[in-house]
């Protein structure tokens, strides 16, 4: 049984009619789709790129060249120019262009003569390593004598035996700088102020042991109690010296301490005077980390205690 269906198709002529389901997504593109909705050329775009516009895709690759020429620089040492081509930057790369090489005439009698010193420095070199195996060889002989006068050990290293080897080692002198040396030259502890007896590296027994302990003679001074306290007060715009430094009391009473010095005692007896074992330092401005002496006041101590009366205690 045949069924004749009665339609017409509106082709134009010289054109091929795609159905629309496989129509390429891209806006204004004819293309066969190929894979996701998209033709090939569209599809490669997107997966490369992210994205369709490429105008946007243009600018992106501009910009990211841009970013490279500019982390970049001249292969030429010293030059800090931007790379423009070939790994040079523009004047380098001119003159590579017209004479074949991106260093001066003068640049090329300064590279040729460094490279004669070069050569000669590593004849010197070679010279240097010959006569110090030639040393080594001696070393290696028993019964060859030291080279320093008077000494009859035998050598060890460097043509002198390991007394003197070690003693030009670690003093840059075969001489024996202990305190006979310097006392016959009449010479006392190289450190201002100290007239002890020269032990070692022209200083006495206690500076050379801070000598090698600290790698400095004069040991740093230490600071003061004072100094000490002061390096913990944080001062305020509202007149307050808080303590940062460690505490004693409990949580709510807490009180500040240096080791076994209480801050506020010590601040008011730096400021006023000793003060007795009876008064108490209180604050006036209600912190009770606060050691300014202008805030603080004397107590009596006990339950009912008030104002501390010094005239009492004068009499």
């Amino acid at each position: 049984m045949k069924v004749l269906l009665n339609f017409k198709i509106n082709v134009q002529p010289g054109k091929k009619e795609t159905p629309k389901a496989l129509k390429c997504r891209a806006l204004k593109c004819r293309g066969v789709a190929v894979t996701k909705g998209y033709c090939s050329k569209h599809y490669q775009r997107l997966r490369r790129h992210g994205s369709l516009n490429i105008e946007k895709i243009r600018t992106e690759m501009l910009r990211v060249k841009a970013k490279v020429r500019k982390a970049r620089k001249c292969r030429v040492t010293g030059c800090k120019g931007e790379v423009t081509s070939k790994g040079y930057c523009a004047k380098h790369y001119a003159r590579v262009h017209q004479h074949g090489s991106p260093h001066t005439k003068m640049e090329l009698q300064r590279l040729k003569a460094l490279e004669v010193e070069i050569l000669q420095l590593k004849v010197l070199e070679d010279e240097a390593l010959e006569a110090l195996e030639a040393l080594e060889a001696l070393d290696r002989q028993k019964g060859v004598e030291c080279n320093y006068e008077g000494c009859d050990k035998e050598r060890k290293a460097l043509g002198y035996c390991w007394t003197h080897y070690q003693r030009l080692r670690r003093t840059g002198t075969l001489e024996l700088l202990d305190g006979k040396y310097y006392a016959a030259l009449g010479e006392t502890c190289h450190v201002e102020g100290c007239g002890g007896e020269i032990k070692s590296l022209g200083y006495c027994a206690m500076h050379y042991g801070y000598m090698r302990r600290h790698g400095d003679p004069v040991p740093p001074k230490k600071p003061t109690l004072r100094e000490r306290i002061e390096a913990k007060l944080q001062k305020q715009p509202s007149g307050c010296w808080i303590w940062t430094g460690s505490t004693g009391g409990s949580r709510k009473y807490p009180y500040p301490r240096e080791g076994k010095t209480r801050v506020r005692r010590f601040m008011w007896e730096e400021s006023f005077g000793e003060i007795s074992r009876k008064a108490w330092v209180r604050q006036t401005c209600g912190n009770r980390l606060c050691c300014n002496p202008a805030h603080l006041v004397l107590f009596k101590a006990g339950r009912h205690g008030g104002l501390w009366d010094k005239s009492k205690e004068e009499a």
